[in-house]
């Protein structure tokens, strides 16, 4: 099963740790699941704090989730 950890505090969700199985080989998965979770959070209007570097660097290169950063985040 794949998952990411998280802890949320305030209107903040903090993901920390993104685990997928290594029997998942689908090319693309980890950006879809990344993205499924990414637009649930969006859906609670809450804002998102990447401190897994897997997590952080697909934010990086899909600049559209840019705004579920808090304000004086930086990634």
């Amino acid at each position: 099963m794949a998952k990411i950890e998280y802890s949320s505090q305030e209107r903040k969700v903090f993901l920390t740790k993104l685990v997928i199985p290594e029997e998942i080989t689908t090319k693309g998965f980890k950006e879809e699941f990344i993205k499924s979770v990414l637009h649930h959070i969006q859906e609670q209007n809450l804002r998102v704090v990447p401190t897994s570097p897997q997590i952080a660097g697909f934010l990086r290169k899909n600049r559209q989730y840019k705004e579920m950063l808090p304000v004086g985040i930086r990634i």
